[in-house]
């Protein structure tokens, strides 16, 4: 076991020869070499399709003004998600609408809502 292990004044072997040699070693083993490989066809294997929506839902577009927006309520609107995506908070959301915080928990869909500036 002596040759296994470096010792003074012994050389390395280069590991892509020692990769290139087990290759050949493997390949003849497997009794290769001498002619072309057969090439099979891969088989093809079914996936579970993912299911995609058929008409996305349309982003609503809010109407601008020199000071508010006015905001449509769609199905799914939360009061909060509302003022979340207009950066103000559920106080001034309810202030410009002339409603308290509570009554932001009744939004109908179709309502239109008053968006106030965000102040910076």
């Amino acid at each position: 076991m002596s040759g296994l292990t470096p010792g003074a004044g012994s050389s390395r072997v280069p590991l892509f020869f020692v990769m290139l040699v087990g290759a050949a070693l493997l390949l003849a083993a497997c009794g290769g070499g001498g002619e072309e490989p057969e090439v099979s066809t891969p088989e093809v294997v079914a996936t579970t399709p993912v299911a995609t929506p058929t008409t996305a839902a349309p982003t609503p577009t809010p109407t601008a003004t020199a000071t508010e927006t006015i905001y449509t309520v769609e199905a799914g609107d939360t009061a909060l998600a509302i003022a979340i995506e207009f950066d103000i908070s559920l106080a001034e959301l309810a202030e410009a609408n002339g409603m308290t915080e509570a009554e932001l928990d009744s939004l109908q869909i179709g309502q239109e809502l008053t968006i106030p500036r965000s102040t910076p």
